[in-house]
């Protein structure tokens, strides 16, 4: 086996080891994800960007951009009108919180 093969192989073979379960994959067919509360539509996206609407969607405004790594994965909203974001990190995922003024995002 000569070096280009072998570092080919081993690079399939590293791909294959730390993408499990075709997280790669499920990464870049994501749709956007939106929650409704309060009058503001809060949409996430699979390259890490929240924006926020007030007009139903028809204009929309850049919120928080956490990076490219990061995958908006979802939202829900608690039993005190609180919004959660699910965010996806390497194949991981944590939660984050809306502060009360909308402003911030904050570590639950």
């Amino acid at each position: 086996m000569n070096r280009r093969d072998f570092l080919k192989f081993g690079g399939i073979t590293v791909a294959t080891l730390l993408i499990p379960g075709g997280i790669l994959f499920e990464e870049l067919n994501r749709q956007p994800v939106e929650i409704s509360t309060g009058g503001t539509v809060y949409r996430g996206t699979p390259s890490g960007e929240i924006y926020a609407s007030k007009d139903s969607g028809q204009t929309w405004l850049l919120h928080t951009r956490l990076g490219s790594e990061y995958s908006i994965l979802g939202f829900s909203e608690d039993r005190s009108k609180g919004i959660h974001a699910q965010v996806g990190f390497i194949g991981r995922s944590f939660e984050l919180v809306l502060s009360k003024d909308r402003k911030y995002w904050l570590t639950s």
